[in-house]
């Protein structure tokens, strides 16, 4: 409130003064800072009131408080905006509203043609003020800006709107896109670690296709900064945070960025930065058609005092690249420095539409280079992805071990995509998959000393295990199929089903000597063990020498034995149907996944033959092992 009257008064001023004529004894009034500078302190009035820079109304109205002393910037000279040197040598200072100093003040103009970098800079260099942007039909140009350490930038409007139709009534600054440059910079902290701030600001690059390796917003090392509602547009890399030895520790709420020609941001060494809200991405037309990846993680300096565990958040986000396209929405990559451990990554209660597109670029949703030896966490949690997904969930380069993973509550639209961890390197943690709906085969393949908890997934297409594993915990998951060779520590409770097509010979001739069709089904058990259902139609002999003993094959599971050749220890044999067959025929498992069928004879148990079966003969079978191997 104490502000809101303190702007009233400023603007009343004016009129006051001219109504009553009191300028004459203690207030003066001077058009713009060439007027001021012409007024003399000594014997002047004690308060002057400027009414625009070049002009009147060119800048806020500003009150300057004379001093007795030479202006202690520029040697003297003053700045034009805090400090007016008087025609007698004395100073002319500005008194700045508590919330800050309006850019203009120091001459800036909003008609994103005229640089006004040194206006920033001046402003800056005046300390202990915030430095505030005004709305402008064209923005505020510069070509590269820094914020110092614990400086404020701050608008007074903001919204993301959309390039093309331009940034009117929003406080927004022009930058030319230079090659390799940065547009606007936060000075890295020293150690007193000083907070900063920017919010309300739109930082728009310029031209219309930015050049290669330009950069919209970038902090280097530096604690307790906040940044709020930050929007930035049309570079190469939209926003970077680091390369840091030191660390960053940065919360940014609600950043907004789109037509990123490269990278929409680049987290680049082991900072702590936290996104909440915003939107990464346009619609339609609005985005490049082949960035690169919505985040880049990288490490191109070497680890120092600040370095891992770290974590980068991204927490309520709507990744959105348009009609164009990301080849890996999120990627590690380029770590050319070296020490430290990896960082902690987490991509939260966010909504990715991942716009896939043919072309060599596309390349998966989450992956890595060579130059990546190990991520320490990656948690997805209470996300939706749609459109496609074809490159893949993981592409994970085989150099890259991925040691901790959790994935729940997700809900993807992924049709054909998979997730295969089995081409990266062993990875020695605990990983959950857990309550995801899915659409796509999952593909896991899995070390020994790895951990792996599938547990309430819904709507996969093919669940497929492989590998030895040190735990697999397969529990109530309903997929539309299972292909699984796990072995190791595996145990199984709501079991999906392997389709299997038992495959019949005779003494172990490729020949069976009959036609016949067949089907079957294999389950993991929750004991460790599995079971074999097998069903077998003879409907004419085939002709060649095929005879001997009735052997089944092609389980998908290998019953482990007390010996070779013996069946699993206490396994149970079953029959369940038999038709032009003698009685008595019971099925069991040797260690090699052969079933095969025996009958009892006055003689003893015998194995079948294929003089036992007619054209009409049937067979239903179940085994049961305790134990797979």
């Amino acid at each position: 409130m104490r502000n809101r009257i303190y702007r009233y008064i400023l603007h009343a001023i004016p009129f006051l003064l001219i109504a009553t004529a009191a300028h004459a004894d203690n207030v003066q009034i001077a058009t713009n800072t060439a007027a001021l500078s012409a007024m003399s302190v000594s014997g002047g009035p004690p308060v002057v009131m400027r009414l625009g820079y070049v002009a009147v109304g060119d800048a806020p109205t500003l009150l300057y408080i004379a001093s007795s002393l030479p202006c202690s910037m520029n040697s003297g000279s003053g700045d034009g905006g805090a400090q007016v040197p008087s025609v007698d040598g004395k100073c002319w200072v500005a008194t700045f509203p508590a919330e800050g100093a309006d850019i203009r003040e120091w001459g800036a103009k909003g008609d994103g043609s005229t640089l006004a970098t040194s206006a920033f800079n001046a402003a800056f260099a005046a300390g202990n003020v915030c430095v505030l942007v005004p709305p402008s039909t064209n923005g505020f140009y510069v070509d590269a800006l820094t914020i110092p350490q614990g400086g404020c930038l701050r608008g007074s409007a903001t919204a993301p709107g959309s390039y093309n139709a331009g940034y009117a009534g929003t406080s927004w600054i022009k930058c030319v896109a230079v090659a390799n440059s940065t547009c606007v910079l936060s000075a890295a902290s020293d150690g007193s670690h000083s907070p900063g701030i920017i919010e309300r600001i739109t930082i728009v690059g310029s031209p219309s296709v930015p050049n290669s390796g330009a950069v919209g917003y970038q902090m280097t090392d530096g604690y307790n900064i906040v940044i709020r509602d930050l929007s930035v547009f049309n570079f190469d890399t939209c926003t970077k945070w680091g390369p840091t030895i030191a660390g960053i520790a940065a919360h940014v709420y609600n950043l907004n960025q789109g037509r990123c020609r490269t990278h929409y941001s680049v987290v680049d060494g082991f900072p702590e930065v936290y996104f909440y809200g915003g939107r990464w991405g346009m619609n339609n037309s609005g985005d490049f058609t082949n960035s690169d990846d919505f985040v880049l993680f990288t490490r191109t300096t070497a680890v120092g005092a600040g370095g891992g565990p770290n974590t980068v958040i991204l927490d309520g986000i709507q990744f959105n690249p348009g009609a164009g396209g990301v080849g890996c929405a999120f990627k590690w990559a380029g770590y050319t420095g070296s020490g430290g451990v990896q960082q902690i990554f987490k991509i939260l209660n966010s909504h990715v539409e991942y716009h896939t597109y043919t072309g060599s670029n596309e390349t998966g949703f989450f992956c890595s280079d060579s130059t990546v030896p190990s991520i320490r966490a990656l948690w997805v949690d209470n996300v939706d992805g749609d459109n496609g997904l074809t490159g893949g969930l993981f592409n994970f380069n085989s150099a890259t071990a991925l040691q901790e993973f959790h994935m729940k509550d997700t809900t993807w639209n992924c049709s054909g995509t998979n997730i295969d961890f089995s081409a990266s390197s062993t990875y020695a943690e605990a990983n959950f998959f857990t309550h995801n709906t899915w659409c796509g085969t999952v593909s896991w393949g899995g070390g020994s000393s790895t951990s792996l908890f599938l547990n309430q997934n819904t709507d996969i297409g093919k669940l497929t295990l492989s590998g030895t594993w040190g735990n697999l915990v397969n529990s109530d998951n309903m997929i539309g199929g299972l292909a699984d060779t796990a072995t190791g520590n595996v145990t199984a409770s709501g079991f999906g089903q392997i389709s299997w097509t038992p495959v019949v010979t005779f003494g172990g001739s490729s020949n069976t000597g009959w036609t016949y069709t067949s089907s079957g089904f294999a389950a993991r058990l929750s004991n460790g063990g599995f079971k074999l259902h097998g069903e077998i139609a003879f409907s004419a002999k085939a002709g060649g020498a095929a005879a001997g003993s009735f052997n089944v094959s092609g389980s998908p599971y290998v019953c482990s034995t007390a010996g070779a050749g013996d069946p699993g220890s206490a396994t149970p044999m079953v029959l369940l149907h038999m038709a032009g067959l003698v009685t008595s025929v019971q099925a069991q498992m040797l260690s090699d996944t052969t079933v095969v069928l025996t009958q009892y004879a006055s003689n003893g148990q015998v194995v079948l033959t294929d003089a036992n079966f007619t054209a009409s003969s049937q067979i239903q079978f179940d085994v049961e092992c305790n134990k797979a191997q």
